[in-house]
């Protein structure tokens, strides 16, 4: 019962600004896609982040692009935090000042680099595509 109730008060929300956003822009003839995190920890602690990815729009279609970032954004970004319990995740319009973290996917014909950038230090993973896709 508190199911059904739950499920009608969100129905009552207009969610329809947020399905409409495009989550991918293209640019100087790449997918270029920006979101942005508030993380809240048990702790009280909390974390802003910025996710970011790039791709040659003849590398992959929009819809690969899409897939791609936000599965292995969402993986990655409980990864980074898996030692600090999951966070509750909240996602942003605009950050709030600086990001404590920033993660970029760079997307190239042969495979992706994950940029970590924090605490003045950056930190790159390259994978090439039949590492990640199998």
């Amino acid at each position: 019962m508190a199911t059904i109730c739950c499920l009608k008060l969100s129905a009552q929300k207009d969610h329809s600004a947020y399905l409409k956003k495009d989550l991918v822009k293209i640019e100087s003839g790449k997918y270029v896609s920006t979101s942005y995190h508030f993380l809240t920890f048990e702790d009280g602690h909390t974390a802003q982040i910025k996710m970011a990815a790039t791709c040659p729009i003849d590398v992959m279609s929009r819809d690969n692009f899409v897939s791609i970032y936000s599965t292995y954004g969402t993986i990655f970004l409980l990864e980074l935090f898996k030692e600090t319990g999951t966070p509750d995740i909240k996602e942003l319009d605009e950050l709030i000042g600086d990001p404590d973290v920033t993660i970029k996917f760079v997307m190239a014909k042969n495979g992706v680099q994950l940029q970590i950038i924090g605490n003045g230090t950056q930190e790159n993973l390259t994978l090439k595509w039949e590492d990640i896709l199998g």
